[in-house]
């Protein structure tokens, strides 16, 4: 297992040991998941903590949609992935959500000092 997915493995299940509820999970991956472990957290925190949680995977490398081989991986309706990157893959996760992120998505640009490009959707 690489420093990066122990490092997650311990954040994902520390939230499960200490129930901490969360909404929505946002992974930015290149479609592998290490021995399951994204398949096996899910699975265990919606048992134990919140069975209505978002989770959206968006494979950056835009090859396929599988961070697990795990086959209980995308059979929950609250369950997303999405292969490749751009500003509308950005605004779908975004909206997705309760709110928050959209508004986040929408400013981005003043948090991170950018110039502001106008855009009609």
């Amino acid at each position: 297992m690489t420093t990066q997915m122990t490092r997650l493995s311990s954040i994902l299940f520390d939230m499960l040991r200490d129930r901490t509820q969360i909404d929505n999970i946002v992974i930015l991956s290149d479609g592998v998941d290490e021995g399951g472990l994204i398949g096996t957290f899910l699975g265990k925190y919606r048992r134990l903590v919140n069975p209505n949680l978002l989770f959206v995977n968006v494979d950056l490398s835009g090859a396929k949609c599988s961070v697990s081989s795990s086959s209980d991986m995308y059979q929950h309706p609250n369950d997303v992935c999405i292969a490749g990157y751009s500003e509308q893959i950005l605004r779908f996760v975004a909206e997705r959500g309760n709110g928050g992120q959209l508004n986040h998505v929408e400013n981005i640009d003043k948090a991170y000092g950018l110039q502001s490009n106008q855009w009609q959707s």
